[in-house]
């Protein structure tokens, strides 16, 4: 993948991503009427500060995802 690249991930088929090499990396996530946009107003309910792991966790499994540690 290069700068720029688009991908298309569709709802029900597992997909992941994964940083290779030194420097940071940014993406842009497009949701259209999947439900998961759900998932993200639950997630901005948790409280600042570091996250709790766990219940990151919960809160994507109810979306079946997997949040790996």
């Amino acid at each position: 993948m290069h700068s720029g690249d688009l991908i298309f991930c569709p709802k029900g088929i597992p997909h992941s991503w994964k940083v290779v090499g030194e420097r940071n990396a940014k993406a842009m996530l497009s949701i259209f009427t999947a439900g998961l946009e759900n998932m993200f107003e639950e997630l901005s309910q948790l409280l600042s500060g570091p996250p709790d792991l766990d219940k990151v966790g919960r809160i994507y499994g109810k979306y079946n995802l997997r949040f790996v540690k």
